[in-house]
């Protein structure tokens, strides 16, 4: 089990109290925070019957959640008579929760699959299953049910009705645990009695995960008053930093497809658009100064093989694009499909927390590759190496960068670079961490490029 495996906190009251019952060893670590002798809150995620002595009638709690309910279990909530009782679809199980789906409602579980939009294809083939069995309420078959059962309005609920219109006992809420790791933020989606969605609501409690959206925030706020013609983002509703968690709330945007694994014309747009508008403002010679601090504050809690591989890229980069007179440019940080939609005319751009108003050219082009190379055509770093500079140079051509392949090159290393360094950034001071399969790609991406460009330098090749 890790932290997703608790994110159905978020769908109870903020301070929540956990009674130390029933509560497997596993998820104690996630929830240890929450756990008080006097708590109000009852948990049973195991085959038992639902017996708590002095509780079980008693007015104290507050609230139950109850993982694969048994007869007993509902004949309990219906005796308490709690308020509020919702029921989930927990996938693809409790113990890799990335996805909580509302089942009390067939028409609204099927759309709430529209919400999950995979790209590999046992992905696809998976929501294809569940989805179509949702209208014969047979999802929980697919993955654990979850019985929540509560006195006060879900707290997304009152979240969501300070900025919109919304009946408590007529909407359902859809929740994505998010990407694990330091920064991990909670999304949820409410939806109406039909499934359509009403508002996007993306969570955080620890400290990383408040300043991430806090920076997500600014960023929506720089880029969403400047006017840019080949993208749109959601309209922020409102952005809270409370005692329980910090939260920003967006209205969904309708009629979106998705990107698709190509840079088509309408990526190119956005590239050359937020390219051109950063002309003449700042130059990228300070962003390589900055890598090579970055990299020496934090060089000796790096693995060999990558602090050997970032010093010598790093000496490359400066040769490469160091007082070239080479400006930076607005990047989304996180550019790839499943944070990109598409209109007729113009690109949706979802999740900016990762966004700088000044970064290297390209690195948005080169990560988009990068993204679909590693994570879903499980390509070797070395042959998207390849792939990405190629890209590189057709995007380019298009955005009217005058760059030499040399300084391409040298921007590819110095994106690579960044990402390498910002992912063990984030989890320094962390006792113990295990290497990804998409940074080790990066490290062999890292390595390819850096012998590309010393054979470039040498005149062995361009």
């Amino acid at each position: 089990m890790d932290a997703r495996s608790s994110s159905w906190r978020y769908l109870l009251h903020p301070q929540i109290r956990l009674l130390p019952v029933y509560i497997p060893m596993g998820l104690y670590p996630f929830l240890s925070s929450d756990i008080h002798p006097d708590g109000d809150t009852v948990i049973k995620i195991g085959k038992s019957s639902l017996c708590i002595d002095g509780h079980a009638h008693n007015d104290v709690l507050r609230s139950a959640v109850i993982l694969n309910p048994n007869r007993s279990d509902w004949d309990y909530v219906r005796r308490r008579g709690f308020k509020f009782i919702r029921t989930y679809g927990v996938f693809p199980n409790i113990r890799d929760a990335r996805w909580y789906i509302p089942l009390d409602n067939p028409l609204v579980t099927f759309r709430a699959w529209d919400i999950y939009k995979p790209f590999a294809l046992k992905g696809k083939v998976y929501k294809w299953v569940c989805r179509s069995l949702s209208l014969a309420k047979l999802s929980k078959h697919f993955g654990d049910t979850l019985l929540i059962a509560q006195d006060e309005v879900p707290i997304l609920t009152e979240i969501a009705s300070k900025y919109v219109e919304i009946d408590p006992a007529k909407h359902f809420i859809t929740l994505s645990s998010g990407t694990p790791g330091p920064s991990r933020k909670v999304t949820a989606c409410l939806t109406d009695g039909a499934g359509y969605p009403i508002a996007f609501v993306k969570l955080g409690d620890t400290g990383r995960a408040i300043a991430s959206l806090q920076h997500e925030f600014d960023m929506m706020n720089y880029v969403g008053c400047r006017g840019y013609e080949s993208f749109e983002i959601p309209f922020v509703l409102g952005y809270e930093a409370g005692e329980a968690f910090t939260y920003i709330i967006t209205r969904p945007i309708g009629n979106l497809r998705p990107s698709g694994y190509t840079l088509l014309p309408l990526h190119i747009n956005f590239l050359k658009e937020t390219y051109e508008s950063s002309a003449g403002q700042h130059l990228v010679d300070d962003l390589v100064y900055e890598l090579a601090s970055r990299h020496d504050d934090i060089r000796d809690s790096l693995p060999h093989e990558f602090n050997a591989a970032l010093a010598e890229s790093i000496v490359y980069i400066e040769d490469a694009i160091l007082h070239k007179g080479i400006h930076t440019q607005l990047s989304h940080g996180d550019f790839a499909p499943w944070n990109v939609y598409l209109t007729p005319k113009r690109l949706v751009l979802l999740d900016w927390e990762s966004g700088k108003i000044s970064q290297f050219p390209l690195a948005d082009a080169f990560h988009f590759v990068m993204q679909v190379d590693l994570l879903v055509k499980n390509m070797s770093g070395e042959s998207s190496s390849a792939r990405s500079l190629a890209e590189g140079q057709r995007v380019a051509k298009l955005i009217g960068a005058d760059l030499s392949y040399r300084q391409i090159v040298g921007l590819y290393m110095a994106y690579l670079v960044d990402v390498i360094l910002r992912w063990f950034e984030d989890r320094s001071g962390q006792d113990s961490y295990s290497l990804d399969a998409l940074q080790r790609g990066r490290l062999q991406a890292l390595l390819a490029a850096s012998h590309v460009y010393n054979n470039a330098r040498s005149g062995i090749t361009r």
